[in-house]
């Protein structure tokens, strides 16, 4: 099994790749340890928004994260769709806010902040606080999760377990949160960064075919 090799308070780096879906407004692909998330969304006119509709791998949990980010009173009259294919590992949830938030970026659909989500687990011999827990070191999965929205400092627990109560659960979701600060929402902010520095033609030759529409 995969051993940890950074600080037990240290969320593992976010490989991500932006506009990577041709046939959609804005997409993101996004790599968390052995997790793998597409995101694609597309925007369709209609009379009234209807914020954030998630389909496919992915749950009501993503959207809700992403939802309370986005600045609705700049938001125009459309229907956000977004899609999701996951390539299941330890953090699932984490790597599919990251990626719902940067796909809404990449729209440049205006935001309070990106959203960062990250995982403390509970080793079941040492009970040690681990953020972003391995497979390997706390089976089960993390036992809480946190979003952060980077420009507010605004936190919101996305998921805990029973046993994630009072003054453990403080110390967790501040160690959550201060990892997404730390580290996963600078990754996220510099990925943007240097997408909008890339040339329309460098994008188009890093896109999924269109005859790989898997997803629209």
């Amino acid at each position: 099994p995969q051993q940890r090799t950074r600080p037990a308070q240290e969320a593992r780096p976010v490989d991500i790749r932006l506009g990577v879906v041709a046939q959609a407004h804005a997409s993101s692909r996004v790599k968390i340890g052995s997790t793998t998330v597409l995101c694609a969304l597309r925007m369709v006119p209609r009379r009234e928004h209807k914020v954030v509709l998630c389909e496919g791998a992915t749950n009501e949990t993503v959207r809700l994260a992403v939802e309370r980010a986005i600045v609705l009173e700049r938001l125009p009259k459309v229907s956000l769709s977004l899609k999701f294919v996951l390539w299941s590992g330890d953090c699932d949830l984490c790597a599919s806010v990251v990626a719902a938030s940067l796909a809404v970026a990449d729209a440049g659909i205006e935001c309070f902040g990106l959203v960062a989500a990250v995982g403390v687990g509970v080793h079941p011999e040492t009970h040690e606080l681990l953020v972003d827990p391995l497979a390997s070191e706390v089976p089960e999965g993390p036992d809480l999760v946190v979003a952060c929205v980077g420009d507010r400092y605004a936190t919101a627990v996305l998921y805990s377990k029973p046993n994630a109560t009072g003054a453990n659960l403080r110390d967790m979701a501040r160690l959550a949160a201060d990892a997404a600060r730390a580290s996963v929402l600078p990754d996220m902010a510099a990925a943007l960064k240097d997408d909008r520095r890339r040339s329309s033609s460098t994008r188009q030759e890093e896109q999924i075919p269109k005859d790989d529409a898997f997803l629209l």
